[in-house]
């Protein structure tokens, strides 16, 4: 373990007599595994407008096959660590692990993926994927101590084993955290939350780049917002809104400026990088949500 990461486990003691068979030990070993849950109708889901709306009325098989495949279908791993994160073949490839694998911190968020998943299906076992993920996500890929203040409490990006990478807010995101408070009540995932949300003010008070139009690519800034604004819609606390504002202004600054909102490629060049893009118009839908102008 590095330092900064924490580890949390969960001990089932079972106190049993001698005639207890190992079968019934087994059984009594998954119930508490994989426990029974009661699932929630996606229509309850649909009218509480707990989450975005992701529901449609005349569902396309297709389409609903290939998403529940890709969830089913995406990498995973074992182990103490490793347990509900993935590798990334391409990353590792690439040669950002230098030789060793490259974990993909959950990315864009698994978890609030596996929230709306589940919220769409009541399959169980998306339940599952989103609990997994952030239990890891908790401990493993947020920087629990340090004498930095911009990597204190953030969440670390994607690299080789887990926490060797920076803290920027293009890989901090709090949704799935939430979500998982609003399917276990463990306070613990506000908290941690909260810190990311903390650490995510604080990139954005001391890195310049982020303070200046153009200054970083849009995902930074935009994964900045849809945080932020995530923050507020849970705790209705203004604190989170007045940054927020400024990232709304900033964007249409620089789309003003350049007609676009184009990334710092290199020392001498600004270009497009439209899933980066997508990101800011994506967050800026949500902060509209809240907030129309």
């Amino acid at each position: 373990m590095l330092r900064g990461m924490a580890k949390t486990h969960r001990l089932f003691i079972h106190l049993h007599g001698p005639e207890l068979t190992p079968e019934d030990v087994n059984v009594r070993s998954l119930q508490f595994q994989m426990p029974d849950r009661p699932a929630i109708e996606p229509e309850v889901y649909r009218r509480s407008q707990a989450t975005e709306d992701v529901f449609v009325k005349r569902p396309v098989a297709r389409v609903e096959r290939a998403l529940v495949d890709l969830a089913d279908k995406r990498i995973r791993a074992y182990g103490i660590l490793h347990w509900g994160d993935g590798p990334d073949v391409n990353y590792t490839e690439q040669g950002r692990g230098r030789g060793d694998l490259v974990w993909t911190n959950g990315e864009y968020d698994t978890a609030h993926a596996a929230m709306l998943s589940y919220a769409r299906t009541a399959e169980r076992r998306m339940l599952d994927y989103l609990l997994v993920a952030a239990e890891h996500w908790m401990d493993v890929d947020v920087c629990h101590c340090s004498d930095n203040p911009l990597r204190e409490g953030g969440q670390i990006v994607h690299s080789a084993r887990h926490a060797r990478g920076g803290v920027t807010p293009s890989h901090e995101w709090v949704e799935g955290l939430l979500d998982y408070w609003h399917q276990t009540g463990e306070s613990i995932a506000v908290e941690v939350a909260t810190g990311i949300a903390e650490n995510v003010l604080r990139q954005l008070e001391s890195v310049p780049a982020l303070r200046k139009v153009a200054g970083a690519a849009a995902r930074e800034t935009g994964w900045a917002l849809r945080t932020l604004v995530a923050m507020y819609v849970e705790t209705h606390d203004e604190k989170w809104m007045e940054p927020a504002e400024f990232i709304v202004n900033q964007f249409d600054a620089w789309r003003k400026e350049h007609g676009a909102w184009p990334t710092p490629y290199t020392d001498h060049t600004l270009a497009r990088a439209p899933f980066m893009i997508s990101i800011a118009a994506a967050s800026l839908m949500r902060y509209w949500r809240v907030r129309p102008s």
